[in-house]
């Protein structure tokens, strides 16, 4: 888990087998410390065993695993401090995928490196890179999101484009879903539209799904929904978006591997999907294909959610988890798992 102070320092806590708590070893952290002592980040994207990050120049920087080249440093060297990207660009936004990374220009170009098996990278193929390209068909995109193995970026009139796997890896087995959301389950290794000609405003992507909120803040998604982390009272796959149920409004959304978590207006948490590890909040382990709330009635300003873990930061600074800490996580110290939320050890940021 990666978190910023005030003054942009990096705090982390968690796994770090591979180290991407950029910490300099790979031994897991339970409690928040600093992690790349010294340097200072305006933003931070945790992929499924690597990290990026932005320094104030816009320069990214990485530490993690690279097997597939995705820190883009023209290696495939693991790191546990941070590295430079190669090229030397200056970019707006960093997105971490399962063995990619998207980074998007302040001109809204975007480049890819990494793990392109799936088409993922954008470059009309499957060859993958360990330095970044630019992804084709020249886009400019205000934002991004990444799954494991694909992404979708929103343009500047709010219709999206999806690009990588059209199915989901469930447990290193491949599901058939349609996570792009272009009415296919087919791969794609070129940006494609995204069904429905809608207009969104945010988008957060799953391990395998997709979800987006279009101008009423409404919710609409697709993808795997075996555990029901779709939101629309079913567990069962879309390949084009629907709408979720309870047709609530929401200001943010945000996506772990498998569930979903919803903020709405007055600050209050939803959560929808797998609730094994107690990553819906609500103090059950019930999974749920419609949202609820999340219990203790805390509001929040954000939203995080991670593989069966979840997270919101309070209007005073204070970070609250709940879900999967057998890694320590939770950032409470010690390695266990947590139905409702709980404040972080030592964290008023």
């Amino acid at each position: 888990v990666l978190a910023r102070t005030p003054s942009s320092a990096l705090v982390s806590w968690g796994r770090d087998d591979w180290g991407q708590l950029l910490k300099g070893t790979t031994v897991n952290d339970l409690l928040p410390s600093a992690g790349a002592v010294g340097s200072v980040f305006t933003a931070l994207s945790a992929g499924g065993a690597h990290t990026l990050a932005l320094d104030g120049a816009g320069i990214c920087w990485g530490g993690g695993a690279n097997d597939c080249g995705q820190l883009g440093d023209n290696t495939l060297t693991d790191r546990s401090a941070p590295v430079s990207m190669a090229g030397g660009m200056s970019f707006a936004q960093v997105v971490a995928g399962a063995g990619h990374s998207l980074m998007r220009k302040a001109t809204g170009s975007l480049w890819s490196v990494g793990d392109n098996t799936y088409g993922q990278l954008g470059l009309n193929s499957v060859t993958s890179t360990s330095s970044p390209v630019a992804v084709v068909g020249g886009y400019s995109f205000t934002t991004v999101a990444s799954g494991d193995y694909h992404w979708v970026g929103l343009l500047g009139d709010g219709t999206a484009r999806a690009c990588g796997g059209g199915g989901a890896i469930v447990a290193l087995v491949a599901v058939t879903t349609g996570l792009l959301g272009d009415n296919s389950t087919t791969s794609r290794s070129s940006p494609v539209s995204v069904a429905g000609g809608r207009s969104y405003t945010k988008v957060a992507c799953g391990g395998g799904y997709t979800v987006l909120l279009d101008g009423l803040g409404h919710p609409w998604s697709c993808g795997d929904n075996s555990y029901g982390q779709l939101g629309d009272n079913t567990r069962t796959g879309r390949s084009s978006p629907v709408s979720m149920a309870g047709a609530m409004s929401y200001t943010q959304i945000a996506c772990g591997s498998l569930h979903t978590l919803l903020l709405d207006g007055a600050g209050h948490c939803w959560a929808v999907g797998p609730n094994d590890q107690g990553q819906l909040g609500d103090g059950t382990r019930l999974s749920r294909s419609s949202p609820v709330s999340v219990a203790g009635g805390n509001t929040f300003v954000a939203i995080a959610a991670g593989s069966g873990w979840s997270a919101g930061r309070t209007a005073a600074g204070a970070l609250l988890m709940w879900g999967a800490g057998y890694n320590g996580e939770l950032g409470i110290g010690l390695a266990t798992s947590q139905t409702s939320p709980v404040a972080v050890s030592a964290y008023a940021r």
